[in-house]
């Protein structure tokens, strides 16, 4: 930050000067990181608003597949009585 005054300028700065001029400068990074931290904040926002939408979408994956799961059960066990019934029914 020193090389960006010109010895001409230096003479005529003040203490009060320097001080506004480093609060400026500081005032300007922080704003700069701000905007990269708000921008990060809401790109992470958007990771977890997908990530919550494929765990909604897993679990109605998995209701699915339970609800398959027992109508296949069910199937087999009434083929199987069907099975037994016409055994009996042949004899």
């Amino acid at each position: 930050m020193a090389s960006e005054v010109k010895p001409q300028e230096a003479a005529s700065l003040s203490p009060w000067g320097v001080l506004i001029w480093k609060l400026d400068a500081l005032d300007k990074r922080l704003d700069a990181m701000n905007r990269g931290f708000n921008r990060r904040f809401v790109q992470l926002e958007a990771r977890v608003d997908r990530l919550e939408s494929r765990v909604d979408r897993l679990a109605e994956d998995g209701r699915s597949n339970r609800q398959s799961y027992v109508v296949l059960q069910l199937t087999t066990v009434l083929g199987f009585l069907a099975m037994l019934n016409s055994f009996w029914l042949v004899r």
